[in-house]
């Protein structure tokens, strides 16, 4: 199972931000199905950040869409960023 937080877009921004991305850890993850995706077609990741934990994770959710935007996928992912302040990935992803 693919890990979504080294999703190339999350992994640009904390780039931009100065993060190191293997700095980005998982902590927890959950994904609904509503519609399979094989290879190779194309998917798109809309991820928004929802906020922190009380230990101070970053949680997001995420809509992975099909080429004509049908809904495939929801997730809720929590991510936690070592080495450095929790705020700094939640700044780098809005």
């Amino acid at each position: 199972r693919p890990d979504l937080c080294r999703a190339q877009g999350i992994a640009r921004a904390a780039v931009e931000a100065g993060i190191d991305p293997d700095a980005i850890v998982p902590v927890a993850e959950q994904v609904r199905y509503s519609q399979g995706v094989v290879a190779p077609q194309l998917v798109m990741v809309r991820t928004a950040v929802q906020g922190l934990t009380g230990a101070g994770d970053t949680v997001c959710t995420h809509r992975i869409l099909d080429a004509d935007g049908r809904l495939c996928a929801r997730a809720t992912t929590v991510r936690r960023l070592l080495n450095g302040d929790a705020t700094d990935l939640v700044d780098a992803l809005i």
